[in-house]
Formats: structure tokens, C-alpha cells, sequence
């Protein structure tokens, strides 16, 4: 998808003055993501925004493991934002309604100042009636927020790391399956052609009957050579 990574703009949006980003990040677990319709609203020092839909009607957003870019735009400059409330109709089917949302970060781009709200939690059906509000995390929040690490280490081995990513991907990024697929082979051969080039060279030489044994391993000196090498 060619919008993928883009900023695009609230599907209700119009072209006003004061211009923030927005990024949402969906759990990346199962059944995590979301078909229900979003709505949030934010709440600074100076003014409150609107009630607005999270969504840019055209990208298919929410699902699990996704990071989800939008543009929004108020009449008002908000200030220093606070709150942030959010809540969804619990349209969609089951297993597809209730939402995990790891967190949402808020840019102004008049300032360049980021806002931090953490959930780490669902934001389930009754949340229509009874919104959920994010308070503007802290440093302390953002360094220890509960389950910090664990959501940490399973973006980094299902997305970062070369072999797992190939099948066990959530996240979309613009490097795909294919690339990572062509960079897998390339290690593997250059590996096999790096052994091919060494192979029986530490079997010959007067330094090969010369063993040092360590416990129950024993290697000869050019043995440890090649190794380096």
C-alpha cells in the first residue's frame, strides 16, 4: 500500500491553521487489533478540540501490530495537551471489536513538542459510554511503564530480527518479506563460500598436530587460525 507510511488526514479533516501528527500503535498479540469506528479528543491548556473519528478512509488501520500515522488539524492552537480521550462504537464482529492500544504519540508541529499518552490496555465496547482518558505520561511513565520490555522484545524479534521476520511479522514496514528474504541468502551463501574457502586448511602444516586441549575440547593452533579468519 502506497499510503502505508504516510501522514494522511482525519477522514473528517479541513485544511486549518494549527497542525498536529499522529501515531498510533495497535498491540501487536492476537486479536488485538480493531474493525470498530474510533473517536477521540484531546484536551490542552488553551482549548479543546472537537470530537474526531481516527481514521483516514483509506487505509485499512488498527490491525495487529500496526503503527497507524494521521494528520489532524483545529481551528485553535490546544497549547500544552493533557488528556486524551478515546472510545470506539463496538461496531465489527467479536474478536474484531474490542482494541489493545500500546499508545498514541501526539506532535505539534508548530513547537516540535511531542505528547506521550500510554494505555498498554484494551479499550473495550463499554468504552461508548464511559471513555477511556490518557493523561499526559511522564518521563517516569515512559521509561517504566508496565510491560515496557516485554512489548519492546516482541517488536524486536518479530520485526527486527532477519529470520523470525520473515514469517512472524506484524508490523508493516517499506522493508518487505521478499528483501528480507534476498538478504537472508545472501548471508547464508557468503557464509558457506567463507567455509568453502577455509575448508582442510587446518588439517595441514607442522602447527596442526600441535593440540590444545581445554577440558574435553581439543583444537589445533591453525584450527583456532581459520576460526578467526
Amino acid at each position: 500500500n502506497v499510503f502505508q507510511f504516510e501522514y494522511l488526514p482525519l477522514s473528517d479533516d479541513c485544511s486549518r491553521p494549527h497542525r498536529y501528527l499522529i501515531d498510533v500503535y495497535t498491540g501487536a498479540n492476537k486479536h488485538s487489533g480493531t474493525e470498530s469506528a474510533i473517536y477521540f479528543t484531546l484536551v490542552g491548556t488553551e482549548s479543546r478540540a472537537a470530537c474526531r473519528r481516527l481514521d483516514d478512509g483509506i487505509r485499512q488501520n488498527f490491525t495487529d501490530g500496526a503503527i497507524n500515522h494521521f494528520v489532524m488539524t483545529c481551528d485553535r492552537h490546544l497549547g500544552d495537551i493533557k488528556y486524551m480521550w478515546i472510545w470506539h462504537d463496538g461496531s465489527g464482529y467479536a474478536e474484531k471489536c474490542d482494541w489493545f492500544l500500546n499508545r498514541i504519540i501526539i506532535t505539534d508541529t508548530l513547537y516540535n513538542a511531542k505528547y506521550f499518552f500510554i494505555h498498554n490496555g484494551f479499550v473495550d465496547e463499554d468504552s461508548e459510554t464511559t471513555p477511556v482518558v490518557m493523561k499526559l505520561a511522564t518521563k517516569d511513565d515512559i521509561a517504566y511503564s508496565h510491560g515496557l520490555v516485554r512489548n519492546n522484545l516482541s517488536r524486536k524479534m518479530t520485526d527486527d530480527h532477519l529470520w523470525m521476520s520473515l514469517m512472524s511479522r506484524k508490523t508493516d514496514t517499506n522493508f518487505s518479506r521478499l528483501q528480507r528474504l534476498g538478504v537472508c541468502f545472501s548471508i547464508l551463501f557468503m557464509t558457506m563460500i567463507a567455509n568453502a574457502m577455509w575448508y582442510g586448511v587446518a588439517e595441514g602444516g607442522p602447527s596442526a598436530s600441535a593440540k590444545i586441549h581445554i577440558g574435553p575440547i581439543s583444537f589445533s593452533l591453525n584450527a583456532l587460525f581459520t576460526s578467526v579468519l
